[in-house]
């Protein structure tokens, strides 16, 4: 018999099997996978990540004794929980494109209200909390009144509120540490699960929260838009200065959380407590944008606290002099910060 004509396309069907098509589909999974990681490794989307994993078995080996050990981890990972919630807060401000120096003044000033009033005074642990957290957030409110309302630049505006603050803190609260503070304080900070303290797991449960409205929502949208293009935010229509107003808040109410934190975790509180914590925490905030290419978030938040954290305590277990520690922290942040707008650029390419 004479082959139909039909007989040579089902040999050419039958010459690609579903192997082969698997195969295909299996290398092209794989080329793509390696792009994603060459353009991450070359954007510096995994330079933190790589850095904490880095320095963490670094001084593990060079201090197996006292660096390496599940204790310190557990200590580490407990300790820093009030800068992460602390630089949560500044990250979503970051991400609407403003500043807040006065943030770390409002975690000192929380904290010492919370240990005035329920010492001194007797009043009921949720009163003071509450009542802590109200005065950070009037903070927030008259610096967006100035910055939003005014247009008075956020770096000037919030500077001297830092000052307003640390002063109204220190004439209300004092200057010395107010200790001896209640069971009833200090169980939300000293409570241990798992041998981590349980400050840890509200920075967890804030990263969550945070990341699912920033990440997910249109809020979050909204808020990036407004922070890398404000004038076409408001030409499509977005209430630009709610969304200001908004992100001024929850950078106040996030350090008014973190001086919550830190009196009932540490048992005691002065105002000058929150003063160490802003370099650290914009340092945080900026490294932390390179993981997503210069736009801010807290996942990247996150892992730069704890970064740092590594590097500092790693090298004061060396020996090193306080200012080797000092030229890190500082020298970091003025690194993140170049990164972070050279990371913004190509991203935008």
């Amino acid at each position: 018999m004479i082959p139909t004509s039909d007989a040579p396309n089902a040999v050419a069907t039958d010459a690609i099997s579903p192997e082969s098509t698997a195969t295909v589909d299996r290398r092209s999974v794989r080329r793509s996978a390696g792009g994603r990681l060459v353009g991450a490794l070359r954007s510096g989307s995994l330079a933190v990540p790589i850095g904490l994993v880095g320095l963490t078995v670094l001084f593990s080996v060079l201090r197996p004794a006292t660096f390496g050990t599940t204790a310190n981890f557990q200590s580490l990972l407990t300790t820093q929980a009030v800068l992460v919630i602390l630089a949560f807060g500044l990250t979503v401000l970051s991400a609407a494109g403003e500043f807040d120096l006065s943030a770390a003044a409002v975690l000192g000033m929380c904290a010492g209200v919370v240990a005035l009033l329920t010492t001194t005074h007797g009043m009921n642990v949720w009163l003071a909390f509450a009542i802590a957290l109200a005065l950070a957030a009037a903070v927030g409110l008259i610096n967006a009144l100035f910055v939003v309302g005014f247009g008075v630049d956020s770096l000037v505006t919030t500077l001297g509120m830092a000052t307003v603050v640390t002063g109204v803190a220190l004439g209300t609260v004092g200057p010395t540490t107010i200790g001896g503070l209640p069971e009833s304080v200090t169980r939300f900070g000293q409570t241990v699960f798992f041998g981590i303290g349980v400050p840890f797991y509200y920075a967890v449960a804030l990263l969550a929260v945070l990341w699912f409205v920033l990440q997910r929502t249109a809020t979050g949208r909204h808020i990036y838009f407004v922070g890398e293009a404000q004038t076409a935010a408001r030409l499509v229509g977005l209430n630009v200065n709610r969304i200001r107003v908004g992100a001024f808040l929850a950078a106040s109410v996030g350090a008014g959380l973190a001086g919550v934190v830190l009196v009932a975790q540490t048992g005691a509180a002065s105002t000058s407590y929150g003063g160490p914590y802003l370099l650290p925490a914009y340092a945080a905030t900026f490294l932390g944008a390179t993981v997503n290419r210069g736009r801010f978030g807290v996942v990247g938040t996150f892992l730069a606290v704890y970064l740092l954290t590594v590097g500092t305590q790693g090298l004061q277990m060396l020996g090193s002099p306080d200012w080797v520690t000092q030229v890190f922290s500082g020298g970091v942040l003025v690194i993140a910060v170049t990164v972070a707008k050279l990371s913004r650029r190509s991203g935008s390419r």
